[in-house]
């Protein structure tokens, strides 16, 4: 989940006017009721509390298992998607803090700043939902002690209150990837109680047999 802060100002400009695609097409303008109809509609599904079970790479290449919990919030009157995440790395709290929008380029509306606690700094990445509707992908791109690094963050779409999402660098301009985050989320229920669909779920696992709605982490 570690973004790092992109160069590319196209990213930037969107924010503040009506943005273009790559094709050079403009984007209707957009107002505060487009505004919330879009971030409903692409990132409604993600609202509420979860329970996070991740994985992430450190510096030394060893990986650190976590539980953690995350928050998605309507923001601004519901123009804007808060996430919050809140668990540990390395030892250490570690806690991000996102912005979600959706009035980006026509081709890549959906737009995520992000930060967390153990350095502070900010990045902006951009992507949409695959055809399907069913996948989520952000990229960015950042000039980093001399070597170009590319992110992609991919999401699934909630499905009975689950959903993964897997993070991923290159430093090879896209050639080779290395995953450096998988989590799974398990939407609660009021007063921190997993969904029934969730311990459903569980127990077919555990039972080794399919689940209608079990998303793998990919590779």
């Amino acid at each position: 989940m570690r973004l790092l802060l992109p160069v590319a100002a196209a990213f930037l400009w969107p924010v503040c006017g009506a943005a273009q695609g790559r094709s050079g097409t403009p984007a209707p303008p957009v107002t505060h009721a487009s505004c919330v109809e879009n971030t409903h509609r692409l990132l409604g599904a993600f609202t509420g509390d979860y329970r996070v079970e991740a994985a992430m790479r450190l510096g030394t290449g060893a990986w650190d298992s976590i539980v953690a919990v995350a928050h998605f919030r309507q923001e601004l009157d519901g123009c804007l998607m808060e996430e919050r995440f809140e668990g540990t790395r390395d030892g250490e709290p570690y806690i991000t803090l996102s912005l979600w929008g959706t009035s980006g380029a026509p081709d890549h509306p959906i737009q995520r700043t992000m930060a967390h606690s153990q350095h502070g700094l900010l990045g902006l990445s951009e992507g949409s939902w695959n055809a399907a509707g069913d996948t989520l992908t952000l990229g960015d791109s950042a000039l980093v002690r001399g070597t170009w690094i590319q992110q992609r963050y991919v999401l699934t779409r909630p499905r009975n209150g689950t959903f993964t999402a897997v993070a991923r660098r290159s430093e090879d301009h896209g050639k080779t990837w290395t995953v450096t985050l998988r989590s799974r989320y398990e939407r609660a229920q009021a007063g921190g109680v997993p969904d029934p669909a969730i311990e459903h779920e569980t127990e077919c696992h555990a039972a080794g047999t399919p689940c209608s709605n079990r998303y793998a982490v990919p590779d």
